[in-house]
């Protein structure tokens, strides 16, 4: 994890905040199906 390793919080913050915008996303759209 390369964000990580250079210690950018901002930068690792937001892909785990899209990471589970994502999760939710997929989880509501197959509950749908």
């Amino acid at each position: 994890k390369p964000a990580q390793d250079a210690a950018d919080e901002s930068t690792v913050s937001l892909v785990s905040d899209r990471m589970v915008l994502h999760e939710k996303t997929a989880w509501m759209l197959r509950s749908l199906l």
